[in-house]
């Protein structure tokens, strides 16, 4: 099995886990926050997509200059726009990363702003570490928002006592 494939189908299984948190998300309290210092639930539900769409980006480019690129950060209006959103964001991520070879996992990725590079890591550890744990770090910051507006969790990793 190459590195591509591994990491495609651990990523299916994130894919499937964040679109379900991400969907329970109130359209209310999409800019809820719980500190002012906080990103707001709907932010944070955008920051997590966007790790996904990165996950694309290493496995179908050379690198990400943002010198180069112009970025708008998403605003959902509602919980369904949110979910459009995910749904366009990482659709083909896996398929990306499945037909990766196990060469070209290990070539670095290079994020720069022009002529200033901020890394440049290999692939496989730009999905892994950069974005997947990313990802799971900031779902787990989600769920805690969750818990502090009484919505039920679902089974992450397996089944909870509230489903």
């Amino acid at each position: 099995m190459t590195i591509g494939i591994e990491i495609a189908n651990n990523l299916h299984n994130e894919l499937t886990l964040s679109r379900e948190i991400i969907g329970r998300l109130p359209t209310e309290l999409l800019d809820w926050k719980p500190h002012p210092k906080s990103p707001s639930a709907g932010e944070l539900s955008v920051h997590i997509t966007d790790m996904f769409e990165w996950i694309k980006l290493a496995a179908t480019s050379d690198e990400l200059d943002y010198a180069s690129k112009s970025f708008e950060v998403y605003r959902p209006h509602s919980t369904n726009d949110l979910l459009d959103y995910f749904d366009r964001s990482t659709n083909s991520a896996a398929a990306a990363v499945a037909a990766m070879s196990d060469s070209y996992m290990r070539e670095n990725w290079i994020v720069r702003n022009g002529d200033r590079i901020f890394f440049s890591r290999p692939r496989e550890e730009v999905i892994r570490v950069d974005c997947l744990h990313h990802v799971i770090h900031h779902r787990g910051q989600l769920t805690v928002y969750f818990r502090l507006n009484d919505i039920i969790l679902p089974g992450v990793y397996g089944p909870n006592s509230e489903e």
